[in-house]
């Protein structure tokens, strides 16, 4: 007896002849126990004891519960296909169910996890649902899914979902390993009412050579076009930091996206990334980026250096916004809306308004042919310079939201926050964040 139950299973001779004992010095659960299956005269090895400590439920109940959490999962992934107008619909099923230590059956038959153990089971069944234990991690070898499928054509993923990033890099102690921590940051087309997005480096070109014909919002929901080979802007793969930008040449290049102005019925928020000036020129006076007013004169910058602007008004702004620059890298944005009146923002600040909370300046309106480049008919205020990226939204953002997509762009495209260039974590105060041992951390 003393043999078949191992080493120090039992501590004197009255001990030998008591099985519960000889358990109770293992250290086994004899609720666990209830029958013993395939007991052999090699007795219990160190690692049937091993495998053994711990099993104190039957993992059947513990799969079920597995499987409803993947068909739950499941109703989530529906959720977000939902999201791009098509539809998906299904069941998970697990057949084989691999695991590295013993379990029990609904009846409280125990089931070890190899062929070789003490506590092997005479076969391979004993699941209720015909599934068998194997060594291995808890994972599903075999699984189907069934009745699903879509209606429609889903958009095929992009990594711009999760590709830009910040990193948090810290090094830890004693060997000073350096340990990173993403910090997403989440693209616009993400945010609650975003209608269009422009992006030069995620966006599908219809080109004649480097010419843009089309220029397609990054989800296929619309298009600025030019099909006039000579007024096409060209598409450069390495205008700023790496990244692709659209030239425009100040002479007669511009897009346009035709009367998109039902998108934005009661208020829009446009924020678009450029440079303005280069590669073509050193600055430019005289531009418009975009505008939907049909009128000769609409501007974001006159030669006097304010704007004649006429975006989201059913009349011009005369002298707005009041000082544009005629050089550099901006992110500028333009909210609207009756309510409002028309906000303008350069790189996260608010530089201008034409305010409706007590007087009504502006009347709001949508409405109109829009072009990008020129002025909405195409024929004066051509831009010169480079527009990366432009994100339409159906609604003013809030504070937070405004700024976490301004910062968005100005991240991926003007040095914020850079993950190939180390930078410290600054405070509020200017401060770096350090540790006690006044060492900085590091984005990088």
């Amino acid at each position: 007896m003393a043999q078949q139950y191992g080493f120090r299973a039992s501590n004197n001779l009255a001990e030998v002849q008591n099985r519960n004992a000889c358990w109770d010095n293992l250290g086994i659960n004899r609720n666990d126990l209830p029958l013993l299956v395939g007991t052999s005269a090699a007795g219990v090895t160190s690692a049937d004891y091993q495998a053994i400590i711990g099993l104190t439920s039957s993992l059947e109940g513990q799969i079920v519960a597995t499987v409803s959490g993947s068909n739950s999962t499941l109703s989530i992934l529906q959720g977000k296909i939902a999201k791009t107008g098509d539809s998906g619909i299904g069941n998970i099923f697990a057949a084989i169910v691999n695991n590295d230590r013993p379990y029990t059956d609904a009846a409280n038959k125990i089931y070890a996890p190899s062929i070789g153990s003490f506590f092997s089971p005479a076969s391979s069944s004993g699941f209720t649902s015909g599934a068998e234990y194997k060594l291995g991690a808890v994972v599903a070898t075999t699984s189907t899914v069934s009745g699903f499928n879509y209606n429609g054509i889903a958009p095929s993923w992009n990594d711009y979902y999760v590709k830009y990033k910040q990193y948090l890099t810290i090094q830890e102690q004693p060997s000073w390993a350096v340990r990173r921590s993403p910090l997403y940051l989440a693209p616009p087309s993400q945010i609650e009412g975003n209608a269009l997005w422009f992006d030069s480096e995620f966006s599908a070109f219809v080109q004649d050579g480097s010419g843009v014909r089309q220029w397609r919002d990054v989800l296929g929901r619309g298009s600025a076009v030019q099909d006039t080979t000579a007024n096409q802007p060209l598409l450069v793969p390495n205008a700023l930091n790496g990244k692709p930008g659209v030239v425009f040449d100040g002479s007669n290049d511009f897009l346009s996206l035709g009367n998109i102005g039902a998108l934005f019925p009661a208020a829009a928020t446009f924020i678009v990334a450029l440079t303005v000036g280069e590669p073509n020129a050193r600055g430019d006076t005289d531009y418009n980026i975009l505008g939907s007013l049909n009128n000769i004169s609409n501007r974001w910058r006159t030669g006097t250096g304010n704007g004649n602007f006429g975006l989201f008004a059913n009349a011009l702004q005369g002298g707005f916004p009041e000082q544009m620059p005629a050089n550099g890298t901006y992110i500028m944005t333009v909210q609207a809306s009756q309510a409002l009146g028309i906000s303008f923002r350069i790189n996260n600040l608010q530089t201008d308004i034409q305010s409706n909370q007590f007087t009504s300046r502006v009347t709001y309106d949508a409405s109109g042919s829009y072009a990008m480049g020129a002025n909405a008919n195409g024929t004066a205020g051509f831009f010169t310079g480079t527009i990366y990226s432009a994100a339409f939204f159906n609604r003013l953002l809030s504070a937070k939201e405004l700024r976490s997509a301004e910062e968005y762009f100005a991240w991926r495209f003007n040095y914020v926050f850079d993950p190939d260039r180390s930078q410290t974590v600054d405070l509020e105060d200017g401060n770096p964040l350090e540790t006690e041992g006044g060492v900085a951390f590091v984005l990088g």
